[in-house]
């Protein structure tokens, strides 16, 4: 069996036993993304820095910890996983990816909170989470509770204000996110 195949497998077992709404979770932890009136899904993206050091000693590259607090992106990941400065999307429930927000743009990155703008995406599991309908709600996005993690300050709470439709009628949503697993 490749790599990719038992991470398939990996998921869909962790996503039986933990799926948020009771029922079998998604195949794949990827976000929708809707091209000409379809919904497909899309890897996330991720970012990181690297920095270069020279001394007297062999040049030498090392990956460094953001700057300022980071977010883990993508908590559907395999550990060991890593912060995110700046993500365009973000998986907010873990265990099936049925909520989310994606096509991020950032406004702001501080010490304390970040701001997007975006779509937040549920799966409304009518009549069932595996058999649901992936809905868009754009967004403002509040990244904010900094707390300590193994790979630094990272924000634990994303805050969505919804612009046009809302999700059963809530203007705001407040999810709490995980922290990095090592």
């Amino acid at each position: 069996m490749g790599r990719r195949s038992a991470l398939a497998l990996l998921g869909a077992a962790v996503g039986l036993l933990a799926a948020g709404c009771g029922s079998a979770a998604h195949p794949t932890a990827q976000p929708p993304q809707r091209h000409a009136g379809t919904t497909t899904s899309q890897a996330p993206a991720s970012t990181s820095t690297s920095s270069t050091t020279t001394t007297g000693a062999p040049e030498s590259t090392t990956t460094s910890l953001p700057a300022g607090p980071g977010v883990l992106a993508n908590c559907t990941a395999p550990a060991p996983q890593s912060l995110a400065v700046e993500p365009s999307t973000i998986y907010v429930a873990c265990a099936d990816a049925g909520i989310g927000a994606r096509d991020l743009v950032w406004s702001s990155w501080t010490a304390s909170t970040a701001t997007a703008a975006g779509d937040v995406w549920e799966n409304d599991c009518t009549p069932n989470c595996a058999s649901g309908t992936i809905k868009l709600y754009p967004a403002s996005i509040t990244l904010s509770e900094v707390q300590s993690s193994r790979d630094g300050p990272t924000f634990t709470s994303v805050t969505a204000t919804y612009s046009g439709t809302e999700p059963n009628g809530r203007r705001t949503d407040t999810f709490m996110l995980e922290k990095p697993l090592g």
